[in-house]
C-alpha cells in the first residue's frame, strides 16, 4: 500500500509505520507492505495576477493560454475540429508535464511562461511531436497512397544508409527497460525525459529521414521503410527490433514454434508480433501465455477475446504443443511433458559434466569487465555488521556477474585513513616506546584485537583530553598527516605495517566465509600525484568554493574540527595555506562536500575520485560497483556527481558506476554481549558454528554419518549467517537523494538479526537449503546400485516421469534457473536466487514421497528407477550451481 503525500508528513509516516511494525498481532509487515511515496513543493504556483488559486483556475487558465496561442496560427486553428477540447486537453497536458519533469523528491518553480510554451522540454511540444507524428502518416496515405500492408515484405534494411534511423530504433528498443526502471524508482520522471529525447530524434530526423515524395521516384520500399520507422505505436516497434535475451533455450524455442502456429490461423504479421509476447506465467497449470490484446495494430480492430477463441479452436496440436484454450483475451498454451523433460533434463546432465560453464550460465557479459568494491573493513577495527553485509553481498554479486559471462576484478578498499588512524598510529608509538616488547607480542598474536583495544583507548583519551593535552594531541596528529607525505616516513611504515598484519587476519576470516580478493586496495595505496591532479581540475574549471579568478576567499562555512575529521582519509597536501575548499552541489541536492581541510589535507571524497580514475586507467572497466550500507549513499552520490562535472573524466560516472546499497540487520548480534557493542567477525562465526554442533549432537542418528563434524557444522554455521542476510532484500534509497541541512531520507529495508530462527533445520534457513542438497546426494549413493553416465543419457525414458505431476514440476523449475541467474544480476539483488533456492528445496523435499526409487530395480522397474535417479540428480546439480553462485559450499553428507 502507498501513501502518496508531500514530504511534511514524512514523520507522520514513519511513525505510523513504526507503531504498526511494534504491534504484535499486526496481520502484516509495516516494513514490507506500507510505503510513503513522498514529493516537494511546488513554489509560486499562482494565476498571472498572483494570487492563489485552486486547481480548477489553474486549469482554466492553462487552457485560455493555449487557446490563445492556437489562434496566433489563423491556418492550423482553421483545422482543428473542436478547439476548446484541444486548447483543454493540451493545457492538462503543459500542467501534468511540469509537474512530472521534475524529481519527485525535489521542489521546483511553477512557470507559466515555460509550462505553456510550444519550445523545449515542455507538454506541449510533446503534443506537438505526437500530432507531427501522425499528420505525416495521413498525409502519405492521402497525397501518395502509401500505408503498411505487410511487415514481411518491409526492407528495413534499406534504414541502414541513415544513421539518424538506427538511433531512433535503438532508443524505441528501451522502452521496457524504461517502464521498468520507472515502476522500480517510482519516478514518472524518467518516463518524461524519454518522451523528451524520444521527440527530439524524431524532431532531428525530419530533415534527413524524408517519406513524401519517395514515391514519385519510384522508392516504395524506402518509403515504407521510413513511415514504419515513424509509425507512432511503440508496440509494432518493439515487435520489429526489439529482441530480448532468450530466457532458456527449449522453452524459447517452443514459444516461437506457438508463434508460428498463429501464422496459420491469423497470418504471418500476427505471428511475428507474438514471438516477443508470449510469456512464462508465475502460475497456473498452463506453460506460456499471449495476452492478444498486446498484438495491438496487427489484430485490425477486431475483439481480442473473439480471436483467442478462435486461435483455442483451430490451433493445431503436435508432437510437442499439446493445447491451447482461451480465456477471454488470454491464450494459455500447454506443452506437451515427454519432450520438454527429455531437452531439459538432458541438458543440465550434459553441462554438469562438461568442462565449460555450467548450466544457468550465460555469454551475456563476454568482453566486458566490472570492478566490485566491497567488504571494505576498518584497519584497527573489527568487521561491523556494514563490512559483513557488504562483504556477503559483494561475493554473491561478484559470482553472478562471472555466471553472466563477465571478466570480475574483486577488490576490498581498507580503511586505512583518517583521524582514527592518526590516533592509533601515534598511541601505538608511544605504547611501544614505553614497553617495545609487549606492544610486538600482541601485536603478532592478534593484530585486529590488540589494534582495535589501542585504538579505543587512544580515542577516549582524546575525547576527554581538554586544554593544552588536547592541543598537543591535535598538534600530533597535524605532524602525522605531513609525515604520510613521505612514503618512507615512519607513519607511513607503521601504518603499512598494521595494514598488511590486518590483511594476514582477514584473509583467514575470508577463507572460511569462502571469499577471495584480486586486489586489496586503500587510501594509503592512492596516488598523491593523481589526488593533486584531481584538484588542479577542480581549480580549473572554477569548481572550487572559496576560489574566484584565482584569488582565494574563505568559505561561509567554519573550518570543521578535528572530531569531524573521523573516518576522512587527510594525507596529500595539493595547496597550503590555512584555506578550506568545498564544492557547491547544492542544485544537485547534495550540499557542500569538503574536499580540502585548512593547511590543505584532502578529504576521503577527493581520493574516491582519484582512485576511481587510477583503477579506470588500470583495469578498463566497463562498470564499477561499490557495495556498502545506506549511510554511505551522500557519500558515493557526491562522488559521481563530481566525477560527472569533471571535463577530461576518461569515462561516464553516471553510466559506469553504481552504489550497490543495503539496509542493516536489527537485534541483538551475538547472545554473549550486549546489543550495540562490536563483535569480531569471527566470534560470530563460530557462535553460529556451536549453535549448529548442537542441533546436529543432538541427532543420535544422524551424528555417526558425519565424518568432519567440525568441519560440518562450521560449514552449516556459515550457511546459516549467509542465507540469513542475502534472504532480506537490500534496501531501497529514495531517488533523488533528499539532502536537506546534512539530513539524507532513505527507505531502507532491515531484517532482523534471528539466531534460533537462522541456524534452524526447518523453514526456509541455510541449515535447511544443506539439509535438501544432503538429501539428494543421499539418494544418488543410495539408488539400488543405479548409475547414470552421458554415455546412458540418450536411452533414459524420461517419458516414464509424466505419471507424477511433481516431477514435472519440478522440471519446469529447473528449466527457469537460468533467467532466474540473468534477473538476479539484473536487479542486483540476491535474494532472487535465496528465493529460487528455497522454491527448488521445497518442491524435491515434497516429492521424495510419491517419487521413490529404492526398490523399483527389484520390483523389475529398472527404467522408472533410472528416469527418477536424472531428475534428482539434475536438481541437485541445479540446487548446488546457485548455492554456489551465493557463495555457499553444499555438503554431500549431514
Amino acid at each position: 500500500m502507498l501513501y502518496v503525500v508531500g514530504d511534511q508528513q514524512d514523520l507522520h509516516f514513519a511513525q505510523c509505520f513504526k507503531i504498526l511494525s511494534l504491534l504484535e498481532d499486526c496481520p502484516f509487515d509495516a516494513s514490507e507492505k506500507l510505503e510513503h511515496i513522498n514529493f516537494g513543493r511546488v513554489k509560486g504556483m499562482a494565476t498571472r495576477s498572483g494570487d492563489v488559486v485552486f486547481l480548477k483556475q489553474i486549469l482554466d487558465t492553462s487552457q485560455e493560454t493555449m487557446m490563445k496561442q492556437m489562434k496566433a496560427s489563423p491556418e492550423r486553428f482553421a483545422a482543428i475540429e473542436d478547439p476548446e477540447h484541444t486548447s483543454d486537453q493540451i493545457g492538462m497536458t503543459a500542467v501534468k508535464v511540469q509537474d512530472m519533469q521534475a524529481k519527485r523528491i525535489m521542489s521546483y518553480p511553477f512557470d507559466w511562461n515555460r509550462m505553456t510554451s510550444f519550445e523545449g522540454d515542455t507538454g506541449p511540444y510533446l503534443q506537438y511531436a505526437h500530432v507531427r507524428l501522425c499528420s505525416m502518416e495521413r498525409k502519405v496515405a492521402v497525397e501518395d497512397g502509401l500505408t503498411i500492408a505487410s511487415l514481411e515484405l518491409i526492407d528495413t534494411s534499406l534504414l541502414l544508409s541513415t544513421p539518424k534511423a538506427r538511433e531512433i530504433v535503438f532508443y524505441l528498443a528501451t522502452f521496457p527497460d524504461v517502464v521498468k526502471t520507472a515502476l522500480k524508482t517510482q519516478e514518472p520522471s524518467n518516463l518524461v525525459t524519454y518522451c523528451f529525447k524520444l521527440a527530439h530524434l524524431i524532431s532531428s530526423a525530419w530533415e534527413t529521414i524524408v517519406v513524401k515524395g519517395l514515391m514519385g521516384r519510384g522508392e516504395r520500399g524506402l518509403a515504407e521503410a521510413r513511415l514504419l520507422l515513424y509509425r507512432p505505436t511503440h508496440d509494432l516497434f518493439r515487435s520489429l527490433f526489439y529482441k530480448s535475451p532468450d530466457m532458456f533455450a527449449e522453452l524459447s524455442e517452443i514459444a516461437q514454434l506457438y508463434a508460428s502456429g498463429l501464422a496459420a490461423i491469423l497470418g504471418d504479421e500476427v505471428s511475428r508480433v507474438a514471438k516477443a509476447l508470449i510469456k512464462i506465467p508465475h502460475d497456473g497449470p498452463h506453460d506460456l501465455t499471449l495476452a492478444v490484446s498486446e498484438l495491438g495494430p496487427v489484430l485490425n480492430n477486431e475483439n481480442p477475446s473473439n480471436i483467442a477463441a478462435k486461435v483455442a479452436e483451430n490451433y493445431p496440436s503436435d508432437e510437442l504443443i499439446q493445447a491451447v484454450e482461451a480465456s477471454d483475451s488470454l491464450l494459455k498454451f500447454y506443452i506437451h511433458s515427454a519432450p520438454m523433460m527429455h531437452q531439459v533434463l538432458g541438458m543440465i546432465y550434459a553441462k554438469s559434466r562438461s568442462p565449460g560453464p555450467g548450466y544457468g550460465t550465460n555469454t551475456l557479459g563476454n568482453g566486458k569487465r566490472v570492478v566490485i568494491e566491497f567488504s571494505s573493513p576498518e584497519i584497527g577495527k573489527p568487521f561491523q555488521e556494514d563490512h559483513l553485509r557488504s562483504t556477503i553481498i559483494g561475493t554473491a554479486l561478484s559470482n553472478l556477474y562471472a555466471a553472466n559471462g563477465w571478466d570480475v576484478i574483486r577488490l576490498n578498499y581498507l580503511g586505512d585513513g583518517g583521524t582514527e588512524r592518526a590516533l592509533l598510529a601515534i598511541w601505538f608509538k608511544e605504547f611501544k616506546e614505553e614497553r617495545p616488547q609487549e606492544a610486538e607480542e600482541q601485536l603478532q598474536k592478534n593484530p585486529i584485537f590488540f589494534l582495535n583495544s589501542v585504538l579505543l583507548v587512544a580515542a577516549h583519551d582524546f575525547k576527554a583530553n581538554r586544554g593544552k593535552p588536547k592541543l598537543d594531541t591535535i598538534a600530533k596528529i597535524n605532524d602525522h598527516y605531513k609525515l604520510l607525505e613521505d612514503a618512507n616516513s615512519d607513519p607511513t611504515a607503521m601504518l603499512n605495517h598494521f595494514r598488511e598484519l590486518s590483511i594476514s587476519q582477514y584473509t583467514k576470516i575470508y577463507k572460511r566465509l569462502g571469499v577471495q580478493f584480486d586486489v586489496y586496495a586503500g587510501s594509503l595505496l592512492v596516488s598523491g600525484e593523481s589526488i593533486k591532479q584531481v584538484m588542479h581540475k577542480l581549480r580549473q574549471q572554477g569548481l572550487l568554493v572559496g576560489e574566484s579568478t584565482g584569488n582565494f576567499q574563505r568559505p561561509t562555512r567554519a573550518a570543521p574540527q578535528v572530531e569531524e575529521l573521523e573516518g576522512k582519509n587527510n594525507h596529500g597536501d595539493t595547496r597550503a595555506g590555512d584555506l578550506a575548499l568545498n564544492i557547491d552541489l547544492n542544485e544537485f541536492h547534495l550540499g557542500e562536500p569538503l574536499l580540502q581541510e585548512p593547511g590543505g589535507r584532502t578529504t576521503e571524497i577527493v581520493r574516491d575520485i582519484a582512485e576511481a580514475i587510477d583503477r579506470y586507467h588500470k583495469y578498463h572497466f566497463d562498470k564499477m560497483l561499490y557495495v556498502g550500507g545506506g549511510q554511505q549513499t551522500v557519500r558515493f552520490a557526491r562522488c559521481f556527481k563530481i566525477l560527472s562535472l569533471l571535463g577530461d573524466c576518461p569515462f561516464d560516472a553516471s553510466e559506469k558506476l553504481e552504489h550497490i546499497n543495503f539496509g542493516r540487520f536489527k537485534g541483538q548480534v551475538d547472545p554473549r554481549w550486549d546489543e550495540g557493542k562490536l563483535v569480531f567477525l569471527d566470534w560470530l562465526m563460530d557462535w553460529a558454528k556451536d549453535k549448529v554442533m548442537e542441533k546436529i549432537k543432538a541427532s543420535t542418528e544422524r551424528l555417526p554419518t558425519i565424518g568432519d563434524i567440525e568441519g560440518t557444522s562450521d560449514q552449516i554455521g556459515m550457511t546459516a549467517i549467509k542465507v540469513q542476510d542475502m534472504q532480506a532484500r537490500r534496501s531501497v534509497i529514495s531517488s533523488p537523494l533528499q539532502f536537506m541541512r546534512s539530513t539524507v531520507i532513505y527507505r531502507s529495508i532491515p531484517y532482523t538479526f534471528d539466531w534460533d530462527k537462522m541456524t534452524s533445520f526447518e523453514g526456509d534457513t541455510g541449515p535447511y537449503l544443506q539439509y535438501a542438497h544432503v538429501q539428494l546426494c543421499s539418494l544418488e549413493r543410495n539408488a539400488d546400485g543405479l548409475a547414470i553416465s552421458s554415455s546412458s543419457l540418450e536411452s533414459i525414458d524420461t517419458s516414464l516421469l509424466q505419471s507424477t505431476p511433481n516431477a514435472r514440476e519440478i522440471v519446469f523449475l529447473l528449466a527457469t534457473f537460468p533467467d532466474v541467474v540473468r534477473t538476479a544480476l539484473k536487479t542486483h539483488e540476491p535474494n532472487t536466487l535465496v528465493t529460487y533456492c528455497f522454491k527448488l528445496a521445497r518442491l524435491v523435499n515434497s516429492a521424495r514421497e510419491t517419487i521413490v526409487i529404492t526398490g523399483l530395480v527389484d520390483c523389475g522397474e529398472k527404467k522408472l528407477a533410472e528416469a527418477r535417479l536424472l531428475l534428482y540428480i539434475c536438481a541437485r546439480n541445479v540446487l548446488g550451481s546457485a548455492m554456489r553462485m551465493l557463495s555457499l559450499t553444499p555438503l554431500e553428507r549431514m
